[in-house]
């Protein structure tokens, strides 16, 4: 299930939701506060659910079949959310013993923009130069890694760990999308 987060800076009424959505798209209430389903107006499957917060939602669907649908169209109406897109950035432990992790650095499309400052983070000794899809970030929670590369204190990169799996600790650039 991939994750993204809208801003929603004048408020997170059903009505403007609604307008987020791509077309042939709906959203009903759950029994959770807050939160509603995405349903495919079409055949009535359900392939995720919208969570409000303060000033954005929290779209989450299936990556699967009608939900591969659904990301689709949203990718076509906000390319720049597109939930598949590759990011790069650097993960570095928040707290020894508690095992949080802080994504520090604005996500960014090319791999050389972090390479060029990887330098900054070789003395941090749990820093790792990561990749991952803009939809494998739940914001707050946990993010799946395609790459992980520890940042050694020479400032050049480890061996590969492959896709792992991160929780994660408090967010210092939390307005980041």
């Amino acid at each position: 299930m991939f994750q993204v987060i809208f801003p929603m800076k004048s408020g997170t009424e059903v009505d403007k939701i609604i307008t987020v959505l791509p077309a042939g798209w709906i959203v009903e209430a759950s029994r959770h506060e807050n939160q509603f389903w995405i349903v495919n107006k079409e055949d009535g499957k359900t392939v995720g659910y919208i969570t409000i917060k303060p000033d954005k939602i929290v779209i989450s669907a299936d990556t699967q079949n009608s939900g591969k649908l659904f990301w689709r169209g949203f990718t076509l109406k906000y390319p720049e959310l597109d939930p598949f897109d590759l990011r790069h950035g650097v993960l570095y432990l928040a707290c020894e013993g508690r095992n949080r992790w802080v994504l520090d650095e604005f996500p960014k499309h090319s791999p050389q923009e972090i390479l060029e400052d990887v330098s900054h983070y070789q003395e941090i000794p749990q820093a790792y130069y990561i990749s991952y899809f803009l939809g494998d970030w739940h914001f707050g929670e946990e993010i799946q890694v395609q790459t992980c590369r520890k940042i050694n204190e020479d400032g050049s990169l480890g061996k590969d760990r492959g896709k792992l799996m991160f929780l994660m600790g408090s967010i210092e650039n939390e307005n980041i999308v």
